[in-house]
């Protein structure tokens, strides 16, 4: 049986889908093809060839035969999967190092469209990113944005912890990106604008936060 926890959402995620599972599957973002274009007689080619990385081909194969009743995400090592197919999550459940990671998901839309909805907050607004690759002056701009500015935004941990040095914002990867889920929280709509000036494009869309 699978242990799904309860999230409060605005919406099903990408407006479709009930039930969302991550999971770490080693060496998986350098076979991101296999997700994308390969159909099932390349993936069994491909799981011959490489017979180390069945692992990769077993989940590829299982979202292959599910390929319309599912979106998956590929991102470093780990896999996510959206979807209204128990039997799909059951299935991926099944393999023992799907589960040594997995975290199962469930949407509960409870709230107004449009409003993010925390226990406590110090922050009025939730502005969300554009995914995109920065080169090197875009990159300097963003740091520098947010290191004059320290007491302005809340940063996640998950960009926190990319950005290092003395200073505690010098990117520590050759190239820095930012993806569609990454989020700020701050005080006034304004500050969205001053950082969208300073890098166009780069926001996606502000909302409002409302605590319980």
């Amino acid at each position: 049986m699978i242990d799904f926890k309860n999230v409060s959402r605005d919406s099903l995620y990408y407006d479709q889908y009930k039930y969302a599972v991550d999971f770490r599957l080693e060496e998986v973002g350098r076979w991101r093809r296999l997700f994308k274009y390969s159909n099932t007689k390349d993936i069994k080619d491909f799981v011959e060839r490489m017979p180390e990385y069945s692992d990769v081909g077993e989940v590829a194969m299982l979202l292959r035969a599910d390929k319309d009743a599912h979106k998956s995400i590929i991102y470093g090592s780990w896999v996510y999967v959206y979807t209204n197919d128990l039997t799909l999550l059951k299935d991926l459940a099944a393999l023992s190092y799907v589960t040594r990671t997995a975290k199962y998901n469930q949407c509960v839309v409870d709230r107004a469209k449009g409003v993010v909805v925390l226990e406590k907050t110090q922050h009025q607004y939730r502005t969300y990113l554009r995914g995109k690759y920065f080169d090197d002056t875009e990159r300097d701009r963003f740091i520098q944005f947010f290191a004059n500015r320290p007491d302005y935004f809340r940063i996640t941990p998950s960009m926190q912890s990319r950005l290092i040095g003395d200073r505690g914002r010098v990117f520590n990867f050759k190239h820095f990106y930012t993806n569609d889920w990454n989020f700020i929280d701050h005080h006034d709509i304004n500050d969205a604008l001053m950082l969208n000036l300073v890098l166009p494009g780069i926001v996606r869309k502000t909302v409002p936060i409302q605590t319980k």
